[in-house]
């Protein structure tokens, strides 16, 4: 059903890359019959790191505060066991330059000098993740000879990656090139049809973070359904999963909970990659208006299934303002739930979404606790360490950060083992014990968007399961038999080992 139409042998960092033309196809589906199921974004949904819901919600934090501004470790460090159609096809063949032991789709494309292109005008939805090397491929299409780029199509953040989270973007031009710019973040969450005319094949290009309510995979989704509209060809062009292509984490998205940060049910964690997820969103039919698609992947070359982001060699080039480390986005799937609670999740200091708390927090006893039922779970990859901090006012990355100017007690994580860490189940483990905490002080619950905190985890379960004091090993068990469905349905759509 998927063939394999990107191939690589390598030796030394000398590349020969194989590269099935667009115009023949890629790796691709066939098309499937009409799709049932809402599509639309609802603007009340959004609210993880590259999304809000309203105007309570608070914004992210990058790295730009010093120790003596914020963040500090109390003497107190403790840590958790780790360890440690027809096709056609062209030859490239580049020995010069050091290559990364993981080449995206787009670096594949430009290496073929853009061939496929050749004679065609171009779409390109991506940001400043959308690089081939160390260019942009608005640079690198405009450039590029016989290929025409007619637009760009940008997400939520912009396309330079600046606008803070859940900021209109209106429509505008590329300053460098001059190439216009269409907003995907504003009143349209699609490309307006009359935005496609005059074009013949649209890209996706967007490092995404391996996580269901992260928007960029809603704005893959919504643009394929675009694509068909207009009936011009869908290419993504794939990039890895920071998470790797093996773990599945948390609950899947219920109906009741679509959302623009929840589009398709699918968990919180879901160990596929861009390409990978479109070929599933097209062939499960989780949207409409898909049948007639023609849907392309331009693969990765030298991934697999069992590498996280360090493991590929690549630079992380923070997708949003909030996730400016690999390491913010490592443990991001577990600590985006404390947006929709009343405790910080790092946002106005080094450590974004890699420290918790509250003022009220006794550190020293969460970092205890937490450890200690993290050990007794058997969890492993990851430390923790109680600490303060001050979140303060960052510029263009974090303007209303929870409880600025204010100390705030809580714990750290720092990841030791991406591979072995767990982040939604150590986020689950995380919330018991600062609800342990908030209980005894007469506090009430933590949770004080109930209904966010239901989008983010896709199924009001979760929050009734704390509310009734379940343990941590039994909310995650629950999980597990909708998981491996989960791996069974996705498994046709595999195109890395």
């Amino acid at each position: 059903m998927i063939g394999r139409d990107v191939m690589a042998r390598g030796a030394a960092r000398h590349l020969v890359v194989a590269l099935v033309l667009l115009a023949g196809g890629c790796s691709q589906v066939t098309p499937q019959e009409t799709v049932t199921g809402a599509t639309t974004a609802n603007g009340e949904t959004s609210v993880a790191d590259n999304t809000q819901v309203d105007e309570t919600s608070t914004t992210e934090a990058v790295a730009g505060t010093t120790e003596a501004d914020g963040q500090t470790s109390t003497t107190a460090s403790s840590t958790s066991p780790s360890t440690s159609s027809s096709s056609t096809s062209t030859t490239v063949t580049t020995t010069t330059e050091p290559q990364p032991a993981v080449l995206s789709g787009a670096d594949v494309l430009a290496l073929s000098d853009f061939e496929s292109l050749t004679g065609l005008r171009v779409g390109l939805i991506g940001n400043q993740t959308s690089l081939a090397g160390d260019d942009h491929l608005i640079d690198l299409l405009t450039e590029a000879t016989d290929v025409e780029l007619v637009a760009a199509f940008a997400p939520e953040h912009g396309i330079r990656g600046i606008a803070d989270a859940g900021e209109v973007l209106d429509d505008d031009v590329d300053p460098v090139t001059g190439i216009p710019i269409v907003s995907l973040y504003g009143s349209n969450r699609a490309p307006p049809q009359d935005s496609l005319e005059g074009i013949d094949i649209l890209l996706f290009d967007l490092q995404s973070v391996g996580t269901r309510y992260y928007t960029y995979i809603s704005t893959m989704g919504l643009s394929m359904q675009a694509a068909a509209a207009a009936g011009i060809p869908f290419v993504v062009l794939d990039r890895p999963n920071p998470h790797g292509g093996v773990m599945l984490e948390g609950l899947m998205r219920a109906p009741a909970q679509e959302s623009f940060i929840g589009q398709y049910p699918i968990p919180s964690v879901y160990a596929l990659t861009p390409g990978e997820l479109a070929l599933a969103i097209k062939g499960e039919r989780w949207l409409d208006g898909l049948d007639s698609l023609d849907l392309r992947v331009v693969e990765l070359v030298g991934w697999d299934r069992s590498q996280t982001w360090v493991d590929t060699e690549r630079p992380w080039i923070g997708p949003s303002p909030g996730l400016p480390t690999i390491e913010a986005a490592t443990v991001y799937p577990g600590t985006v739930l404390f947006e929709a609670t009343t405790l910080s999740y790092g946002t106005g200091t080094r450590h974004p979404f890699s420290s918790i708390g509250a003022p009220w927090i006794d550190s020293e006893r969460l970092a205890a606790d937490v450890i200690a039922s993290t050990e007794a779970s058997g969890l492993e990859g990851f430390e923790i360490e109680a600490v303060s901090y001050t979140p303060q006012v960052i510029p263009n990355v974090s303007v209303r950060p929870r409880f600025e100017g204010e100390k705030v007690f809580g714990i750290r994580i720092t990841v030791t083992d991406a591979a072995a860490y767990q982040p939604t189940v150590v986020g689950v483990h995380m919330l018991i014990a600062a609800q342990t905490q908030a209980t005894e002080q007469g506090l009430g619950s933590i949770i004080d968007r109930p209904r966010v905190f239901d989008l983010l985890a896709g199924s009001p379960a979760l929050q009734q399961q704390l509310q009734a004091g379940i343990s941590a090993d039994d909310i995650v068990a629950g999980w597990q038999p909708a998981l491996e469905e989960f791996r069974a349905t996705t498994s046709p759509y595999l195109l890395y080992d």
